[in-house]
């Protein structure tokens, strides 16, 4: 059985729950991630029947119609918890970044089962982003794609600076250039689109690959190494990328991706900036972001976290320590 499996019956122990119990949870079924999560679901559902557990996790009522962006299902999922309803969800499913939204309405499992035990179920990142009272089902985290075909065509290494990715676009447009003057190459996708958090978190990863030491904290906005990362964004943005490309959000980068795959487009992306994801490593080298210096990186990190409603209806939370 897989680590996350385990966790979730391990969640659900810790609620006391009586027979033919329906256990609610909250989740955003109109995201990238739904099929993963309603994997796990059907999964725990169907290790509870076979075991005889008469326990059936379900979708809120709240959140099983409705077809919500990232934004309204956080919103609505906000709303819940600060009323009177608060007490009608049992599991609730929530982007990592919203951690601080919602830890107050979390049960702490620390109170009831040994941090050893908690530790089991989480990676080394994963101890980092929990708080005990949440538990990350999988990280994600922003990378660089390049273009396999091109790269091997001019014989040219993945980037590991910024001023590395910017030559290597120069040289190989270039090149495209003088064989065909109608070539259509733009050289980096920043996902930095529009009223989107996507930006932040590219904007962050800039700021905080410029940094002088690997060991540093990300730098201060008001600092020089901040004014050169917004310095090298606007540089890259000007010199070998478009509004319009730049501009992209993360499905509209994996639907060119996914277009890419099969030989269907027509205007070329060297790098790409998005989030890591399966599948692309055909076409693409994946690797770190490039950085300000060899050797220094940065990632935003991503992903969902599940915790328990501390405000349970008619329940109380039991300690199962040593069980």
């Amino acid at each position: 059985m897989k680590p996350i499996n385990i966790y979730l019956i391990f969640l659900l122990i810790i609620i006391k729950i009586s027979l033919a119990e329906r256990i609610y949870i909250a989740y955003n079924n109109n995201d990238d991630e739904t099929e993963y999560i309603e994997s796990l679901i059907k999964r725990f559902n169907e290790i509870s029947i076979k075991n005889n557990w008469d326990i059936h996790i379900v979708l809120s009522e709240y959140f099983n119609s409705d077809k919500l962006s990232n934004e309204e299902y956080h919103s609505r999922l906000s709303d819940l918890l600060n009323n009177e309803t608060s007490n009608q969800l049992d599991l609730i499913i929530f982007e990592n970044t919203y951690l601080t939204n919602y830890s107050d309405y979390l049960q702490n499992l620390k109170l009831f089962v040994p941090v050893e035990s908690l530790n089991k179920y989480l990676t080394e990142i994963g101890k980092k982003i929990s708080t005990y009272n949440n538990h990350p089902l999988y990280l994600n985290y922003g990378i660089l794609y390049s273009n396999k075909e091109y790269l091997n065509k001019y014989g040219r290494a993945v980037p590991e600076t910024w001023d590395e990715l910017i030559e290597t676009v120069q040289q190989i447009t270039k090149s495209e250039k003088k064989k065909d003057e109608k070539s259509n190459i733009t050289g980096y996708a920043g996902l930095m689109p529009m009223d989107d958090e996507d930006s932040i978190c590219s904007l962050y990863e800039f700021l905080y690959s410029f940094r002088d030491d690997i060991n540093d904290d990300i730098p201060n906005f008001r600092s020089q190494n901040a004014k050169a990362s917004l310095e090298k964004i606007y540089e890259i943005k000007r010199k070998i990328s478009t509004d319009e490309v730049f501009k992209l959000n993360s499905n509209e980068l994996f639907n060119y991706m996914d277009q890419e795959k099969n030989n269907n487009n027509e205007k070329k992306i060297l790098f790409i900036k998005n989030w890591y994801k399966k599948g692309y490593e055909d076409k693409y080298f994946i690797s770190k972001l490039p950085g300000n210096k060899k050797g220094i990186t940065a990632s935003s990190i991503g992903g969902r976290s599940i915790g328990i409603n501390k405000y349970l209806n008619n329940r109380e939370i039991k300690n199962i320590a040593g069980k």
